[in-house]
Order: C-alpha cells, then structure tokens, then sequence
C-alpha cells in the first residue's frame, strides 16, 4: 500500500477547477421559459452535441436517489480519501467483472475527460486527481456533481436527463422501480434488456423484481422527448441568449387557455379559409405580457412564424388614433357632423376614392362618435385630409409604431390603416390610449419601463375616445345594437379588416387587460367572407369575458375638466354654442393655400409683383420652412416669386411638424438671348 501512495506523489496532477467552474463548462442543453410563478411554460434545445439539463442540487434530486447510489457505486464514499484500497484490492481479485473506481474517481474523469484510465500510469492519474478533488471539494459537492454529469446511454448525460429523457419525469419523482433501472444503467449504459433487468433486480436485492419488466422494457426503448410547449415564439427570443432559464412575465393558465381557444376559434373558421391567428393579453396599469400566442401551431401552414410580430395591415384599428388626434387638436368634437357620401382626394394628378366597407353612403351628416364606433371609411377620410397625412404619420411614430414608411407612401389611406403594423406595437398603443397618453414599454420579462407622455394624448382626450369605443349604440350602423363586440362588462374595442380580407383584428381594453387578436392566413391568402365580427371579436369577447367573471370591469371616471352635455364629452371651449360645430378649414391648422401638386409658372408679361405667391394657413403663429429653410416674416409678407423652375417643398411647423406639401414651379423667369448678347 505505501509503494501505491508512493505512486501517486510521482503521478503529476493537473489543477482541479472548482464547482462553479465545473457548471460552467457543463451548460443545459435546454432553455426553460419560465413564468412568473417559476413554473416550466416552454423547452427547447439549444445544444445537440450533448443532452443536458439544467443543474440540481441534491435537494432537487430527491431524498433517496442520491443514497442508493452511494449504496450502489460507492459504499464506502462517506468515509475514504477519493480513493477506496479494498475496493481496488477486490477488483484486482474479481478483475474483469468487477471495478474499484470510486464516485470522486470517476467524476475526476468526467470533469478532466483528457486521459484513459486502462494503463496502470492512467489509473493512477485518476486516483491522483480524486484525491485532489476531495481536498478541494466537500463529499456532497462531489457527489451532487456525480449525479449530474455521469454518462448514460448515447448523448444522455446526468441524471436529471436521463430522467427526463427515459422516464418523462423529474427524478424526485421516480419511482423506486424506476430509480432502480436507471441507476442499473449506470455502470453499462448500452447493456442489453435481459442483463438491466438482472442487473436492476439485484439492486433491488432480487425482491418484488416482476414488477421491473415493464419499465426495463420501457428505459430500453428508444424515445421521442417530451417536451413542454406552450410558448414557442417566445423562447424564440432567447434561443441565443446563452441563459439557461428565462423567467418571463407570463402566467401559464393565461398561456394555455389562450392557446386552447385559439386553436378552437379556428377550427371553427376552417371552412372561411382561416388557418391562424395570434393573441397578446397585457396587464394593463404594468405592461407585463400575461400570454403571447404567435401562432396557431399544428393548424397554421407556417407554425414558427410570430405573428405577434409580423407586419399586417392594420385595417381600421388606427382609426381611433385618428379621432383622438383631431379631438385633441380640437378640430372636431365627439358629436361634430361628419358627411358620409362620395369623396374624392387628388394628390400629384393621383386621384383616390375611398369607400366603405358595405360598399354604400348613409348620404347624410355622421356624428363622430357614430363615424369612429361603426367604422365608416369616408368620415374617417374626411379627417385626415384636415390633420394631414404627415401629422397623424408623426402621432403613430409618437405612439411607439415601428417600421413605418414615408407619409407620402401612405397618404390618406392611413386613415384606413393601410400601414403595416405588428400586434406588439398595436397592443402597446391602445394600452396608451387607456392609460391617459402614458406610454412605456411592454414587458415580457422583468423590468422598471421607462415612461413618456405621448403628446396630443391626456387623460380627457383619452376617455372620450373609451366612451365612443364602449357604446354599443356608436356601432348600430355597421355592427348593430348587439353583436360578439358586446362584452359582458365594461370594455372599450375596436375591429379591423385589412384589404382583400387578409388580415382581420380585434384590439380592446378594460381597466385590468388589454387584449389583441389577429387571425388570417401565414401565406396572406384571403379569408372567405370574414367580417370585423365573425373573424377576431368572438376570440376576444370570450377572452375577456372569462378574464372577468369573478372581477367586472369598471368604467372610467370622466375627469373633472371634461364638460357634458346632453350625454356627449367635450374638451371645455368646444362644446355646442361656444364654437361652429362643423369642420372647416379655418379650423385646422394645416397649409391651406398652395394645395398639395399645385403648378406654377411665371409670366414675363406680368409685373412680378403681381405673380407672387402668398402662403396661408389656419395656423396664426406657425413657422414655414420652404426647401428646408426658414422663412421670416417679411418673406411670408412679400411672398414667394416663382422664378426658377423645379420642385418645392413647404412645410407648417409648431413645434412639431404640422403639416407639408409639394408643388412645381413648371416655367420660371427666362432671360432674352439676344438681350443678354448685347
């Protein structure tokens, strides 16, 4: 024995790295996406060189496991140096059926995986680096390492993931058959049935063994893991994060059941030709994400593709962004006459004539709020051609929409959301809408958001637009007085239908949750006959319905400085008799003279005084910026002489950006060749 110690001071041993480093180099193969109740909601590999899983302490492991595979591997672990002599002394004697390598030896091994341990100089390296390894670890350390590192069968490695990948379980709760098996494993993981069976029978000191035959069978077929899978696309968002455990805002009974009425709601839709869809339910005062469904899964023809995040038209949703805008601006009121009958817009030479989605004019004067609750398409046009394409464009970029083009790529159809927005960014905004114009950052993990005043956005503007957008009676003339948008207490929402029926939304709120849903196709195939109330709203209603029925909402307060009349909210200073109710021109502070696409030329028969062009405005004491440059009073005074030729571009500021427009000087001012000879 004193020749073998002498050995193993000759045998030179490399540093041994300390537990925290061990974990370290030994990552999950899994990202675990977490709720806010620490519970498992999502799995996905991440690692397919090895099959791990995340570390456990002996506590996780289970009171038992840990002592039967001491009794098992290493009787004697508690007591020896690293090293067992008459565990060694009985190997040489019963050498080849039996080994004399202790847990500390074997998890040297694992931890340095450099050298072999069949020749007598290896052996005794692994020896040298067990005995090492218990003077920098303590016994529980060493063995919590063992557990979770010793080799099964092909990729498995630990016990946590041979548990899970075999059994479908954690190991504190296996069974004792089970722990049996598995433990039986360890010692030749590729052995056949009928020897794990033997081998497993004996661990269990050859008692009760029938009952090992159905689960050897079950350890020694092949598996398919079962993972858990509720939110795909969000651990999408961290595949690369390089952390092993995500912990998210996400609760997971929000999870499942707006998974599983998803899934239903299509199904139902099937024959409409509707394959998917999408919900994000938000806990309205926080921001936190409770449940984010990208995709419909099995049903969609595209399952990974996020469509909490995919760009669709927005149809009408961005319509009360719209009415808000010009209520704050006070251009209109909630009870301002809007006609409803043909409208046309020419632009550049370009003309568009929208129409409503019924396809016919009601031919007559709207008030707003009936305009804004039955979605009628010509009022809504009506009003951005006052606001201005390029300002109601600056409120949406102000409202968090990302990813939007040029106002000139879009203009007047914004009104009718012809931009491309993501249910993210959709959601994000009407939680704006109710929270008063306060506007912060969605949170799906934990965070402290930043929070910023939207403008033209406050806390009256704001319940005006709620009160529109939760009367029934504001939806009569498209909806009717009852319909899937009637929620069984308070809410506040609006439905979109996109062009050709690709893409359909319901967004709306309480004053607990705000919720989004989309349904379509992945592929942006149209829809058969999906209307605003048959595609996303029952989806939504039955959400919030059920998120409800214990607590009811409640409706807002209307704040202190609102002034009512006749059951109608005003902004004060708009209300009847203290300013015309209808829309003008003087109104709006927007270019009113040159029109946008206007064409000049200059007429050397004319004096130039009398061909100058004066700009007007609604706008008092705004600044005008033509080609980007400021002009002064005594510019706007003189007026601009069309002298050279080209394009121009004029915009009204105040503050911000309030309205812009081009128009063409076609001839300028051409001096005489002979003249210029002379």
């Amino acid at each position: 024995m004193r020749f073998l110690f002498l050995l193993l001071i000759l045998v030179s041993c490399g540093k041994i790295p300390s537990l925290a480093e061990v974990k370290k180099l030994h990552p999950s193969s899994y990202l675990l996406i977490e709720d806010t109740n620490e519970e498992v909601i999502h799995e996905t590999r991440v690692n397919f060189k090895k099959n791990r899983r995340q570390w456990m302490t002996l506590k996780e492991l289970g009171a038992e496991l840990p002592k039967e595979v001491v009794r098992h591997e290493d009787k004697r672990f508690w007591g020896h140096p690293g090293v067992d002599l008459l565990a060694i002394l009985g190997a040489m004697r019963d050498y080849p059926s039996r080994g004399g390598s202790t847990i500390s030896m074997q998890l040297a091994k694992l931890i340095t995986g450099k050298h072999e341990t069949r020749s007598w100089k290896g052996k005794l390296r692994q020896m040298n680096e067990a005995i090492a390894l218990e003077n920098s670890w303590s016994k529980k350390e060493i063995l919590e390492a063992y557990l979770n590192l010793v080799s099964f069968r092909g990729e498995l490695e630990g016990i946590p993931a041979a548990s899970l990948s075999i059994f479908h379980k954690y190991p504190r709760g296996l069974s004792k058959e089970e722990r049996a098996v598995l433990l039986a494993m360890i010692p030749s993981p590729s052995q056949s049935e009928d020897k794990l069976f033997t081998r497993s029978c004996a661990y269990q000191e050859k008692k009760n063994c029938e009952g090992l035959r159905s689960v050897v069978a079950e350890a020694h077929s092949s598996h398919d893991e079962e993972l858990v899978s509720l939110a795909p696309h969000v651990a999408g968002k961290f595949r690369r994060s390089g952390k092993e455990v995500i912990r998210t805002t996400l609760k997971k009974n929000f999870q499942e059941r707006a998974t599983q009425l998803l899934k239903g709601h299509l199904t139902l839709l099937k024959k409409q030709n509707v394959s998917d869809g999408a919900v994000l339910i938000v806990e309205r005062d926080s921001g936190k994400v409770l449940a984010y469904v990208g995709s419909s899964g099995e049903l969609s023809d595209s399952p990974h593709v996020d469509h909490v995040l995919s760009l669709r038209q927005a149809g009408s949703t961005l319509k009360p962004f719209l009415y808000a805008q010009a209520i704050s601006k006070k251009f209109i009121t909630m009870n301002t006459l809007l006609k409803d009958e043909p409208f046309t817009v020419t632009r550049e030479g370009l003309t568009y004539q929208p129409e409503n989605y019924q396809k016919s004019f009601t031919m007559k004067d709207v008030p707003a709020k009936i305009a804004l609750g039955s979605s009628l398409n010509i009022p809504a046009i009506r009003v951005i051609d006052y606001l201005t394409p390029a300002s109601f464009h600056s409120f949406l970029s102000d409202l968090g929409f990302r990813e939007l083009q040029e106002a000139d790529f879009y203009g007047h159809s914004m009104a009718l959301g012809s931009v491309d927005v993501t249910l993210w960014d959709l959601v994000s905004a009407y939680r704006t809408l109710s929270n008063s114009g306060r506007k912060s950052d969605l949170l799906l993990v934990e965070n402290v958001p930043k929070e910023t005043q939207v403008p033209y956005l406050n806390q009256e503007v704001s319940f005006i637009i709620s009160h529109i957008l939760s009367e029934k009676e504001n939806r009569h003339l498209t909806f009717g007085f009852q319909s899937s948008l009637t929620t069984e207490s308070w809410s506040a929402v609006k439905t979109g239908t996109s062009k050709d029926m690709r893409d359909n939304w319901c967004v709306g709120y309480t004053d607990r949750f705000v919720i989004g849903v989309w349904v379509g196709n992945s592929s942006g195939t149209p829809m058969w006959n999906v209307t605003g109330i048959s595609g996303a709203a029952p989806l939504f209603a039955q959400l919030m319905n059920e998120l409800h029925r214990k607590n009811p909402s409640r409706a807002p307060v209307p704040p202190a400085d609102l002034v009512v009349k006749a059951g109608n909210y005003y902004l004060a200073g708009t209300e009847p008799g203290d300013r015309d109710l209808k829309l003008t021109e003087q109104h709006v502070k927007r270019i009113i003279f040159p029109q946008n696409g206007a064409q000049f030329a200059y007429d050397p028969e004319i004096p130039a005084d009398k061909q100058r062009i004066h700009f007007t405005s609604g706008a008092k004491t705004a600044l005008w910026k033509l080609n980007g440059r400021k002009l002064s009073r005594h510019d706007l005074e003189r007026g601009f002489l069309p002298l050279t030729k080209g394009k121009y571009h004029l915009e009204l500021w105040e503050e911000r950006l309030l309205d812009q427009v081009n128009f063409y000087v076609k001839a300028g001012k051409v001096e005489d060749p002979v003249r210029k000879r002379r």
